[in-house]
């Protein structure tokens, strides 16, 4: 077994761990599908059309039909047509939606400063680093492209 899958074993095996921690289930809470689509609706001006969102979450559009009646219902998000297209319907957060989204966010931020503190801001900023630099091969292998060994 050679280095590299040695290390990918022992990241798994830690990662398989994490659900039954206490503060990867309170992120996880927080990152429900709800959490996540109202953060892209912020990233992207608003809107999105549903088609999208399913896309962007490898969800079925049914699926998705059911997360976003669930915002719906909860006032986070409304479902507009749309102009140009009147067959096309149009994903739109709602302040409530704005405002929920912020809040659970500053919570998860507050959570994992707490934890980067335990690191130290040397090991946090390594940490921040080397998980960038993992995220880009990930997004970088998704899109076809190998990327070189460092």
């Amino acid at each position: 077994m050679d280095l590299y899958y040695e290390l990918a074993d022992k990241y798994m095996g830690i990662r398989r761990s994490l659900p039954y921690m206490k503060f990867d289930k309170e992120v996880s809470m927080k990152l429900k599908y709800e959490i996540l689509i109202l953060s892209f609706l912020q990233r992207h001006g608003g809107m999105a059309h549903p088609k999208d969102l399913s896309r962007e979450f490898l969800v079925s559009t049914a699926r998705m039909a059911v997360i976003l009646n669930q915002l719906e219902g909860k006032d986070f998000i409304a479902r507009i047509h749309d102009d140009d297209d009147n067959r096309q319907t149009i994903v739109r957060i709602k302040p409530k939606g704005t405002e929920f989204f912020n809040r659970c966010n500053s919570e998860i931020l507050k959570l994992t400063a707490k934890l980067f503190e335990g690191l130290g801001s040397d090991g946090a900023k390594e940490f921040v680093s080397l998980y960038e630099k993992f995220m880009k091969l990930v997004a970088d292998k998704e899109n076809g492209q190998d990327s070189p060994r460092p």
